[in-house]
């Protein structure tokens, strides 16, 4: 990567900190930068939501034109931004989950296990006990 990408304009300080967060993830993987700007976007989003949401009085319920009523929209709203931020921290590796399903850890390399066995075990067959007797009470056949 040629130099610090620049933080996308018009975010507000949860998507700037959300784009540092996520370049420090990224490291110098060029190919993640976009992504980075999208998870800066949508934690951008998801904050201005919560914000006029707070401002309109916390509302959970809306009485809708027809007169039906139902979850606010602000609180639908709130969910997929929420939703849509979760998924892109998990793509970046931001969650403790996703971070260790995409990082390398140290030791053996991937696919580095133990070798497969040239010939597969041998398997040992039990002999029938020869003194037992069959469901029927007769003594089963002799076994060579």
């Amino acid at each position: 990567m040629m130099g610090r990408p620049a933080t996308p304009r018009g975010l507000n300080a949860a998507g700037k900190a959300a784009f540092c967060r996520a370049l420090e993830a990224i490291g110098d993987n060029s190919l993640f930068v976009e992504a980075a700007r999208q998870f800066a976007y949508s934690v951008d989003l998801e904050q201005r939501i919560r914000e006029e949401w707070m401002a309109a009085g916390r509302p959970t319920m809306h009485e809708f034109g027809n007169g039906v009523q139902g979850t606010h929209p602000y609180v639908k709203m709130m969910k997929d931004a929420e939703r849509s931020s979760a998924a892109a921290a998990k793509a970046l590796g931001l969650t403790p989950e996703s971070a260790k399903r995409l990082r390398i850890k140290p030791g053996r390399p991937l696919g580095g296990g133990r070798k497969q066995q040239a010939t597969p075990p041998l398997l040992r067959l039990s002999r029938p006990n020869r003194q037992a007797e069959d469901d029927h009470g007769e003594q089963p056949l002799p076994v060579n």
